[in-house]
């Protein structure tokens, strides 16, 4: 795996960015940031009826509703092979997580996704959500200060299209973005280019 760094974006704007090649030394990433208007509200692991479920909707479907009857192959499709192996994975673990009761620490009774941001590099198309455990109608003006709990889901296209889990770590570059850093993020796509600066700290040229 290369052994580079990149950061990438979010943006201070209501409607987010379109995608942008961003240069870094030899390599060109393809970056794009999507603002959720209005945010997507997640009530007790469901999307409000009616919504547009995105494209990763189903394998956070099946990290956060696996009681729903579906058996382990199917289930396990929608966690990369990195994930299965990080968190152990097997048809064991899963009839155990089952019979475990539910805990609202780890899949919140409301939830609400903000923006997601798109890394396509070296062939491979990564998304990051980033989502806080309360439901929120509009996007906050300072997203740098959330008013709760927040995190961000990652996901990852494999060959065959489908969206799966991904471990944040097996995303390479894509581990080292300043998720909550908007203006530092504005200047990277306006500029078109980064460097970096000992480590994580991106910088325009």
């Amino acid at each position: 795996m290369k052994s580079l760094l990149l950061s990438l974006l979010l943006v201070c704007v209501a409607l987010g960015a379109e995608g942008k090649l961003i240069q870094y030394g030899d390599e060109t990433f393809d970056l794009e940031v999507q603002m959720y208007e209005p945010p997507l509200v997640i009530a007790d692991g469901q999307l409000a009826e009616g919504e547009d479920a995105p494209e990763w909707w189903p394998a956070y479907d099946a990290l956060k509703n696996f009681r729903d009857g579906r058996g382990y192959e199917e289930w396990i499709a929608y966690f990369s092979p990195q994930y299965r192996e990080r968190f152990k994975l097997s048809p064991e673990a899963f009839e155990r997580m089952k019979q475990q009761p539910e805990n609202p620490l780890m899949n919140p009774p409301l939830r609400t996704a903000l923006y997601e941001l798109e890394l396509k590099w070296d062939g491979r198309r990564i998304v990051f959500v980033k989502m806080v455990d309360t439901r929120l109608e509009s996007m906050p003006e300072n997203l740098r200060r959330l008013p709760v709990l927040s995190s961000v889901q990652v996901f990852e296209q494999s060959a065959d299209g489908t969206w799966q889990n991904q471990a944040l770590d097996a995303t390479g570059i894509g581990m080292e973005m300043p998720y909550s850093d908007p203006a530092k993020a504005e200047a990277i796509i306006e500029a078109g280019n980064v460097y970096y600066d000992h480590g994580l700290h991106p910088v325009v040229k």
